[in-house]
């Protein structure tokens, strides 16, 4: 009978607490790429910074001309900057999810046998 609840035991740790972590950690990583939307914001990098984008209007005037280009050259920049922070402060908190979930996976797979060490290492101290 024991032998029968070490292997449910056993079971249970490698096989349905292990893909339920697997599958945390996985959630984790997926999540923080939403939340910084860093598809979305690859996909505008260089958009105008918060929409804001100057007329060249009607006609050809070319100072009206160069000024609208200056301050769409300058939006699509602060645009661009913006997103590309944000982009790689997403991808350092995805790296460290990533290892962070690495060293939980680790320690909770080597758990049973980290737990057994303490115990002969406890014994053999009192004995």
């Amino acid at each position: 009978m024991q032998n029968l609840t070490l292997f449910k035991f056993l079971k249970w740790h490698f096989g349905t607490a292990s893909v339920g972590i697997l599958r945390a950690w996985g959630n984790f990583l997926v999540f923080n790429l939403e939340h910084f939307s860093v598809g979305g914001l690859l996909l505008s990098l260089f958009s105008h910074w918060r929409g804001d984008k100057a007329s060249y209007g009607a006609g050809f005037s070319p100072s009206v001309w160069v000024g609208a280009f200056l301050s769409n050259i300058t939006t699509r920049t602060l645009g661009a900057v913006a997103r590309t922070f944000v982009i790689c402060i997403g991808l350092v908190v995805e790296i460290v999810i990533l290892i962070l979930g690495l060293a939980v996976f680790l320690v909770w797979f080597f758990l049973p046998i980290i737990l057994l060490a303490i115990f002969f290492y406890i014994v053999g101290v009192l004995t």
